[in-house]
């Protein structure tokens, strides 16, 4: 887990994860906190621009509980799709 990097590897965690869910349940919990907190890394680069998220964190709707979904989305999605609104705005008024 520490040598994975989903900015570089070409095999998404969760192709490989996933399938364990049924077996393990929740003693996955521990390993979504790294999983979050790697995603959180590769998203500080991610523009608003670029689709790729959403690709990246779909598999993990249903995942993630609920609330640790939002706080991650209100963390790193939500401040880019603020500042790309705000410099919509800007151009538009000017």
């Amino acid at each position: 887990m520490d040598s994975w990097n989903p900015c570089q590897d070409t095999i998404p965690i969760h192709s490989w994860l996933h399938p364990w869910i049924v077996y393990l349940g929740e003693s996955l919990k521990p390993i979504y906190e790294t999983v979050r907190y790697k995603l959180g890394i590769c998203l500080n680069t991610w523009h608003a621009s670029d689709d790729s998220a959403h690709a990246i964190l779909l598999p993990w709707r249903t995942v993630f509980a609920p609330q640790n979904m939002g706080a991650f989305l209100k963390k790193y999605i939500e401040p880019k799709l603020t500042s790309v609104l705000r410099q919509i705005k800007v151009s538009l008024s000017v």
